[in-house]
């Protein structure tokens, strides 16, 4: 196959000096310069494990699945907060927001164009999400861990004059008293990126650490999670670092009073995965609430060898999903009901007699 070898031979080259990257660092424990920017100066530091005695840890994450139909487009959504109660260490029970099997909600809208079906399709099950997240402040748990990020996404920003403008601006208005209200209520909040394709820290590194030109151009070219894999080991984790630099510069944090008090760190939570990126509300002191977020975070991600990801967000997923099924049973029931309207009708792309 053309190239295939030269491609082969470059990866395993470029994966060959991150690992160099990697073992030098660690060698000469290398120190970064610390400033209201990069919190500490150790490049890894050790987490701690909490014992997890009466601890209750909340686990947030949606489910979603849509399609475009000729003349309709269809939206499923729901969200789902499941509460993992440890005592002496170990899971004693668990409970679960709004339900343990939530009913979904149905969203319709009439020949949108493919842009905005998609942005207002992420926009609502986002808000499903933040609102449920929300709720679960009042049964008063130690930590709320979100799936993803607890930053809404820039792509998720749309135009002035697109129709989803008032799901954003509603997103927008629920992330404000979502952070407001854990600050309120002394909860942890964070989010548990499982894959990152930020460059902040490889952007930190290139910065502020001296090297010699040809480590330079791979860390420019390297994802944070990449070549942290060849930093971190597992029940370690990197120095705090603010989200962004400026926070009124940011596009969506600049509409959030408290949008300056994020921050983030990798931990890497089992041998065999990539470290996680962890995005956290820390409203006094940010190195001591990464230090409890993650003592909290690696010991109930340890239980695959291959996936490090919280127990209680994998189980907020599983509650939470929705499958191509659920949106089958959803237009067989319309159709039973109205009839079999053009509007309904796949698109032709979908429905091709042959494949």
């Amino acid at each position: 196959m053309k190239n295939l070898e030269k491609i082969i031979e470059t990866i395993k080259a470029v994966e060959s000096k991150k690992r160099e990257i990697g073992a030098y660092l660690r060698n000469t424990n290398y120190f970064v310069t610390s400033d209201k920017f990069v919190l500490e100066n150790s490049i890894f530091l050790k987490s701690e494990i909490d014992p997890l005695i009466n601890k209750t840890i909340c686990g947030v994450d949606g489910g979603l699945v849509k399609q475009e139909l000729h003349g309709i487009d269809l939206i499923l959504t729901r969200a789902v907060a499941s509460f993992f109660l440890f005592h002496g260490g170990k899971l004693e029970s668990a409970e679960y927001l709004p339900s343990k099997t939530p009913l979904l909600e149905i969203d319709t809208y009439y020949s949108l164009d493919r842009y905005e079906f998609e942005i207002i399709s992420s926009l609502l099950r986002a808000k499903k999400e933040v609102s449920v997240a929300i709720n679960a402040i009042d049964k008063n748990p130690d930590i709320i861990l979100m799936d993803g990020s607890i930053v809404p996404h820039p792509m998720d920003k749309p135009p002035k004059d697109s129709k989803a403008v008032e799901h954003y601006e509603e997103l927008i208005f629920l992330y404000k008293k979502l952070y407001e209200k854990a600050i309120e209520n002394n909860v942890l909040l964070a989010g548990v990126v499982e894959d990152s394709r930020s460059k902040n820290f490889c952007n930190i590194l290139e910065e502020r650490i001296f090297l010699n030109g040809k480590y330079h151009e791979i860390i420019s070219r390297s994802a944070d999670t990449n070549l942290l894999q060849y930093i971190l080991k597992t029940g370690e984790r990197s120095f705090v670092f603010k989200y962004c630099k400026n926070a009124n510069e940011h596009p969506t944090l600049k509409n959030i009073e408290l949008g300056n008090q994020i921050y983030s760190f990798y931990l890497k939570t089992v041998k065999e995965d990539n470290p996680v990126r962890i995005d956290f509300l820390s409203g006094k002191d940010p190195v001591k609430t990464a230090e409890k977020i993650s003592s909290i975070i690696y010991p109930i991600s340890a239980i695959n060898s291959t996936y490090g990801i919280p127990s209680v967000l994998i189980e907020a997923d599983q509650r939470a999903k929705l499958s191509s099924q659920d949106l089958d049973l959803i237009k067989r029931t319309i159709i039973n009901k109205v009839g079999p309207f053009s509007g309904i009708q796949e698109l032709r792309r979908n429905r091709r007699p042959f494949k």
